[in-house]
């Protein structure tokens, strides 16, 4: 039996061989109908190469609800105003406060550029968060996250900003945690979707050096392109109201000249005054003033202040210690046609003139042509039920300002009330922007 047993074995073990020595026949290579038939049809659009930078402030200083945050944009966008009569903006400045101080000066901004296609945009942000970066800052990978997706980065044009100047580099860090960028992107999903291609630019020193530099690159590589700048900039930190509109004003009046002197030149009037807890006059310079720079360079001539307003102004701030915000945007006018364009309703500039009676006799009056209160600011803090009783909420504020410069005024004005005296505000000629 042990003979046939060997002989069986090796049998078996000469097949295996022979079958594992013998060619197999392969599978015939997929076509392309087969190929494509099994990719994955996911809707969801593909992640961007690169770091992806995560958001820092959903969920503080918005919410970080997507269908929540999606439906708060388009609502500050629904109830903000188109300026009628002016092309397509080459830059704003936006304020980049959370969305319930400041959300609805931003979307006065946002919305002089929806349904405008722009060949490029860019972000330009303020160092808040490190004190220790004097450069400027380009992220120039991947993309920005928010709730409501990922917004990529134009990576040819931030590659090309990067390659110009020494100045400018590419420092992750502090970008992760800066929210003034971060607040814009945002609004511009919301208009752009995932069409959306923008660079993100935090500006670490507001040096001269820097801006020109980050300026000089941006004139340059915006040149041959439909292109937006975005400043993101607050204006005074910290003073009571009134005097937060006294410095606000007098920055919105210098920034609408489009002269970077004037703009510096009123910044240092405003901190010489001591203005009791005036911390800055423009949490913003760097952004503001390269905006300037290279719109001016790129043709723009005209600018218009939008919107403002300040914390005070909302019923979520005490107005003891305000920030003010404010919308403005540059454009390129015609030259042969220097009219106004049309701005609905109390967006017009204009002074008041106040007359102060008692029983018919005069008491007072006084008049201004400059503007130091706008009227439609506050008009639109309740747009919609109370939008009459809050345009005369913005109208006495202007006739306020203005009354309490009367020295015979001031002590009638104490006695309004109980004396019934009659206010006739009369609006004087529009002032151009």
């Amino acid at each position: 039996m042990k003979p046939q047993w060997k002989t069986v074995l090796c049998a078996v073990l000469i097949g295996v061989l022979l079958t594992a020595c013998a060619p197999t026949e392969r599978a015939p290579a997929p076509t392309a109908e087969a190929s494509v038939a099994t990719r994955p049809t996911s809707s969801a659009p593909p992640r961007p190469p690169g770091e992806v930078r995560r958001p820092a402030v959903a969920g503080s200083f918005y919410t970080d609800d997507p269908q929540t945050l999606a439906a708060q944009v388009d609502a500050l966008l629904a109830e903000a105003e188109a300026v009628e009569g002016c092309p397509a903006p080459m830059a704003l400045i936006v304020p980049h406060a959370g969305y319930v101080f400041s959300g609805h000066v931003a979307a006065q901004a946002y919305k002089q550029i929806e349904g405008v296609d722009y060949e490029a945009i860019v972000v330009l942000g303020v160092n808040h968060r490190d004190p220790g970066f004097q450069q400027v800052s380009v992220w120039a990978e991947g993309g920005f996250e928010t709730p409501l997706g990922t917004a990529r980065v134009d990576e040819e044009l931030a590659a090309a900003l990067l390659a110009a100047n020494e100045r400018i580099v590419f420092d992750r860090d502090v970008h992760r945690q800066e929210h003034s960028v971060e607040v814009q992107v945002p609004f511009l999903q919301r208009i752009y979707g995932e069409e959306l291609r923008f660079v993100p630019v935090v500006i670490g020193d507001p040096s001269p050096e820097n801006y020109r530099a980050l300026a000089e690159a941006l004139a340059k590589e915006l040149s041959d392109k439909r292109s937006l700048i975005v400043a993101s900039a607050d204006l005074s930190h910290y003073p009571a109201y009134d005097d937060a509109v006294r410095s606000d004003t007098a920055i919105l009046q210098a920034i609408i000249t489009l002269d970077p002197e004037r703009f510096t030149a009123a910044r240092d009037e405003m901190m010489a005054q001591n203005i009791p807890n005036l911390v800055t006059c423009s949490c913003g310079e760097g952004p503001i003033m390269t905006a300037m720079m290279a719109a001016r360079t790129l043709g723009a001539n005209r600018a218009m202040l939008l919107r403002y307003a300040n914390s005070g102004d909302t019923p979520f701030a005490e107005r003891d210690q305000v920030v003010g915000y404010g919308a403005v945007m540059f454009w390129k006018g015609d030259e042969s046609a220097m009219g106004e364009p049309t701005k609905p309703g109390l967006w017009q500039e204009r002074g008041v003139f106040v007359t102060l009676e008692k029983e018919g006799e005069l008491r007072s009056c006084i008049g201004e042509l400059a503007v130091t209160f706008m009227v439609a600011p506050v008009c639109h803090l309740h747009r919609m039920a109370l939008q009459p009783i809050m345009r005369w909420v913005g109208l006495w504020g202007q006739i306020s300002l203005s009354a309490h410069r009367s020295p015979r005024s001031r002590d009638l004005w104490r006695t309004a009330l109980d004396g019934g005296l009659e206010t006739r505000p009369t609006a004087n000629r529009s002032r151009r922007a």
